[in-house]
């Protein structure tokens, strides 16, 4: 039995945001940081469901769907910062390193992996209430609002399959 929820297939929540916005440059910039975050988390869900793979298909195809997920994220907040006024800034950093993973298999692994996730959805979300507090602008508090119902989504997921184990 798949592990996937059910609205698993829902169109991509797509806001019209250029010039419904205000500018608001210092929220543009702020934004900025939690874009590289974003095209991080892309990068940490697929690199989880790779390494769970092998181990636990189901729980490997979750990652895969919070890493589809997180694309949109990434694509929201670019647009956001756009349509403020600002320019969304492409870099990477590497903020995984897999020597720390010595034990590479069993549920003690899997878990592991899951408590990462969401400790790193948890601090995705605490950025962007903090961002949600620092404006007025309904379009730019309903696309946050709509992002950090999606991290409380992955981390209750991911806290039951932890249960699971």
């Amino acid at each position: 039995m798949s592990r996937l929820p059910k609205d698993a297939s829902c169109p991509p929540f797509r806001p019209v945001l250029e010039g419904c916005v205000v500018r608001d440059y210092r929220m543009a910039r702020a934004l900025g940081e939690l874009y590289q975050s974003e095209l991080y988390t892309i990068a940490a869900y697929l690199w989880r469901s790779l390494m769970s793979e092998k181990h636990d298909r189901d729980l490997s195809d979750l990652f895969d769907l919070f890493a589809r997920e997180e694309i949109e994220h990434f694509r929201l907040v670019g647009e956001l910062i756009s349509a403020l006024g600002g320019i969304p800034m492409l870099y990477t950093q590497i903020r995984i390193d897999p020597s720390r993973y010595v034990e590479k298999t069993g549920t003690r692994f899997l878990e592991r992996l899951m408590r990462e996730a969401i400790r790193d959805g948890k601090r995705m979300v605490d950025c962007y209430q903090t961002l949600m507090g620092q404006t007025n602008d309904r379009v730019v508090r309903s696309v946050l609002s709509h992002i950090i119902s999606d991290e409380h989504r992955h981390i209750e997921q991911l806290r039951k399959e932890i249960d699971k184990l």
